[in-house]
C-alpha cells in the first residue's frame, strides 16, 4: 500500500511539477510594480529606506554547503534579487541554468542578485543532483534549500518560477512561470532605470 501512494505521489508531482513547453512563458503580474515592470514603464521608487530588522532576518535558510543565509539580507543589500525556483529533476529548469549564470554575470555589478531555489534539495539524491547540475552548468550564484516560508512568497504551482524582489522584500516583478530568460531580462532592465 505504501508503494502505491509513493508511486502515485511522484506520478503526481512529475506531471504537475515541471511547466510543460506550451505554458513556458506565461508571466502573471502580481502588483502594479509588476505590471508596469512588464510593460516597460517607468517605475521609479520612492528615496530608498532603511531595511526593517525583520527583512534583515527573514527567510532565513541554508545553502548547499549547509551553511545559513538569510535571504532578506540579501534583498535589504540589493537593488534587485531575482527568486529562481527550481528541482534538478525539472529539465526547463536544468535548461536555463547556463542562462541565469550569463544574466548573474551582467548584471551582478548593478545591485543584482540572484538566488536559485534547489526545491528537491531537502533529498540526499536530489542535492546531490542540483550540486552536480550546477557545476556543470558554472553556476555561480548562490543556491539554497527551500523553506514554506521562502516558498510563499509566490503560489508555487509550476517550477521553474521566477520572482523579483525590491530592496523591501516586495515582489516586484513576477511570477514567471517556466524557463524564460529573456523576459527576466526585460524585467531586469526595465527595473534599473
Amino acid at each position: 500500500m505504501k508503494k502505491i501512494i509513493l508511486i502515485i505521489l511522484v506520478i503526481s508531482l512529475l506531471t504537475i511539477g515541471c511547466t510543460p513547453e506550451k505554458q513556458a512563458n506565461q508571466t502573471i503580474p502580481e502588483s502594479k510594480g509588476a505590471a508596469a515592470s512588464a510593460a516597460g514603464a517607468d517605475i521609479n521608487q520612492p528615496e530608498k529606506e532603511s531595511p526593517s530588522p525583520e527583512l534583515l532576518k527573514s527567510f532565513g535558510t541554508r545553502d548547499l554547503d549547509n551553511q545559513t543565509q538569510y535571504l532578506g539580507e540579501i534583498m535589504a543589500t540589493h537593488k534587485i534579487t531575482v527568486i529562481n525556483f527550481w528541482a534538478s529533476w525539472c529539465g526547463p529548469c536544468v535548461q536555463e541554468l547556463p542562462e541565469l549564470e550569463a544574466l548573474y554575470q551582467t548584471y551582478k555589478d548593478q545591485g543584482v542578485a540572484f538566488v536559485g531555489v534547489l526545491l528537491d534539495g531537502g533529498e540526499k539524491a536530489g542535492l546531490q543532483d542540483g550540486k552536480d547540475l550546477l557545476k556543470t552548468a558554472g553556476v555561480s550564484y548562490l543556491n539554497v534549500l527551500p523553506t514554506p516560508a521562502l516558498q510563499n512568497i509566490t503560489n508555487l504551482m509550476y517550477i521553474p518560477t521566477t520572482v523579483i524582489m525590491n530592496e523591501k522584500g516586495e515582489m516586484v516583478g513576477g511570477p514567471v512561470v517556466g524557463a524564460d530568460p529573456a523576459t527576466y531580462d526585460r524585467l531586469i532592465q526595465a527595473l534599473l532605470k
